[in-house]
C-alpha cells in the first residue's frame, strides 16, 4: 500500500514542478481551442441543416459545401493538435510546443486570412481578435519555455 502512495506523491510532485505561468497558459489554450472545436461542431450542424433545406443544389453550391467541410476538418484537426501540445506542456514536456505552435499558429493564420478576405464585404472584429489571441498564445508559450 505504501508503494502506491509513493507513486502518487511522486506524480503530484512532478506536476507541481511546472511553472504557474505554463499551467495558466495551458488552461487558456484549452478554453480557446475548446471554443474553436465548439464552433466547428455548431457550424457543421448549421451546414447539415442548410444542406438538407437546399437539397436540389447546383454544382457551385456543392463545391462551396465541400470547401466548407474541408476547412472545418482542417480547423478541427489543428485545434486537437494544439490541445495535445498544450497538455504536454502542462505536464512539463517541451515536445508539446511544436504541436501547439503548428496547431494554434496555423489556425490563427487561417482565421486572420479569412477575416482579411471577407473584410470588404462584412467587416467584423471578432475573427481578428481570435486570430491575434491564437498567435499571441504561441508567443506567450515561447516566452515561457525557459521555465520547463
Amino acid at each position: 500500500m505504501t508503494d502506491i502512495n509513493e507513486v502518487l506523491e511522486s506524480e503530484e510532485e512532478g506536476q507541481s514542478q511546472v511553472h504557474k505561468s505554463i499551467r495558466s497558459l495551458a488552461i487558456v489554450a484549452f478554453i480557446l481551442h475548446g471554443f474553436c472545436l465548439f464552433g466547428v461542431l455548431l457550424g457543421s450542424m448549421v451546414l447539415v441543416i442548410s444542406a438538407y433545406d437546399n437539397s436540389q443544389g447546383n454544382r457551385s453550391s456543392n463545391l462551396a459545401l465541400g470547401l466548407t467541410i474541408a476547412m472545418m476538418l482542417i480547423v478541427a484537426i489543428l485545434a486537437v493538435l494544439a490541445i495535445i501540445g498544450a497538455n504536454k506542456l502542462r505536464k512539463g514536456k517541451k515536445s508539446g510546443f511544436p504541436l501547439l505552435a503548428i496547431g494554434s499558429g496555423l489556425m490563427g493564420a487561417l482565421v486572420l486570412f479569412g477575416a482579411y478576405l471577407s473584410w470588404s464585404v462584412n467587416p467584423q472584429t471578432a475573427p481578428v481578435v481570435i486570430g491575434v489571441l491564437l498567435i499571441g498564445l504561441v508567443a506567450a508559450f515561447a516566452k515561457n519555455l525557459k521555465h520547463l
